[in-house]
């Protein structure tokens, strides 16, 4: 089998042809051809059509009765097999992947038919066979979301999908050498633009920032069976990739898995080199590793309410009224939703309270960033 791993036929031509094309140039008949090899015409008929399969047997009687070796019949059945064999791999996969959602969102570099779907999702993942696919993207991916398990679900592929898509458009974003020490020291002025409603304005001015650091920042929405918020690795020894998803399309959920992302990158650049890791930060990770994200979500909470301002903060109850929320967002220089989200984490006021203060985003507002 491994000389067939590129091996990816789109359709299965059983052995049954060939024997169709010797019968109708010597005139035969099925009822004759049935009797010659000592089948009934009904199985006759079954080997035809490929649901009979070719034994040494019955390879033999082949070989007397139409004059090809019995080891050409043998090779006929075994490709045709290994063909169905493949061809149901090859469906299985493309049901896994998020194609529609692919398509709705323009994920294509063209239109496609039916009958080119299989050649299109393997040129999105630059790979030449499905069995590549799962060798680059499961066996040798490190992700660690879910590389501790052993099984991989329809929601682990979507991701797997997702995080292609933020690699091939971090293609087009030109970054200057990565440099931590310039990103840390940009995150205070990407945190005002926390202020700005529209994402049209302060994505673009976000990614000249992270670009001049080293980071190319690429906002792709989550395809269906995805739950990731955000997600960071770097693509090469000077240039970082991170993506976001808008999940949940509010303000306080945006900014923090910015900050988060952040995180990982200022605080695990050698966990993330030297493992060759991709960070995914998803709903419901049992794999995660509990210590780095409680790290990169410590860093997101203090970059954005700074030590100094977190005693007020603590002071902050369900009582609080819009007003004492508003000031002190503005005391931070942060978006008001942000705080009501840190909040609402923090138990200080339930999740249905003052949402008001959040700034929601639209699909519309997401599709306007495609670059």
């Amino acid at each position: 089998m491994d000389n067939l791993q590129s091996f990816r036929p789109e359709w299965a031509c059983p052995p049954g042809e060939t024997i169709k094309e010797f019968l109708e140039e010597r005139d035969w008949s099925i009822e004759y051809f049935a009797h010659s090899i000592r089948k009934s015409v009904i199985d006759t008929e079954s080997l035809i059509k490929g649901s009979l399969e070719i034994n040494d047997d019955l390879a033999c009687l082949l070989s007397k009765t139409l004059g090809a070796p019995s080891k050409f019949w043998i090779s006929r059945e075994t490709q045709y097999r290994l063909s169905l064999k493949q061809i149901k791999k090859n469906e299985e996969w493309l049901n896994q992947l998020p194609i529609s959602d692919m398509i709705k969102r323009g994920w294509f570099d063209r239109k496609f038919s039916k009958k080119e779907k299989l050649t299109a999702c393997l040129n999105f993942f630059d790979v030449t066979s499905v069995s590549d696919w799962y060798d680059i993207y499961i066996n040798k991916t490190n992700v660690t979301a879910f590389r501790q398990s052993t099984a991989y679900s329809i929601n682990d592929i979507a991701t797997i999908t997702w995080l292609r898509k933020g690699e091939i458009d971090s293609n087009s974003i030109h970054c200057s050498a990565w440099n931590k020490k310039r990103f840390k020291e940009s995150l205070p002025e990407i945190k005002k633009l926390s202020c700005q409603k529209e994402p049209s304005k302060f994505i673009p001015e976000m990614r000249r920032i992270c670009a001049d650091s080293g980071v190319a920042l690429v906002v792709a929405r989550e395809p269906e069976g995805c739950r990731a918020s955000g997600a960071v690795r770097f693509i090469s020894e000077n240039k970082a990739l991170m993506i976001l998803s808008f999940r949940g399309l509010s303000d306080d959920q945006f900014w923090f898995s910015f900050f988060h992302e952040a995180g990982h990158l200022v605080l695990h650049e050698r966990y993330l080199k030297e493992n060759n890791s991709i960070l995914v930060d998803n709903e419901n990770q049992p794999n995660a590793n509990k210590e780095i994200e409680k790290e990169a979500n410590d860093f997101a909470f203090d970059t954005l309410i700074p030590k100094e301002y977190q005693a007020e903060f603590s002071k902050l109850n369900p009582q609080s009224s819009y007003r004492a929320i508003l000031s002190f967002s503005k005391t931070l220089g942060i978006s008001p939703g942000i705080v009501v989200g840190q909040m609402q984490h923090s138990n200080k006021c339930k999740k249905s309270h003052n949402n008001k203060l959040k700034e929601r985003y639209s699909e519309e507002h997401i599709n306007q960033l495609v670059l």
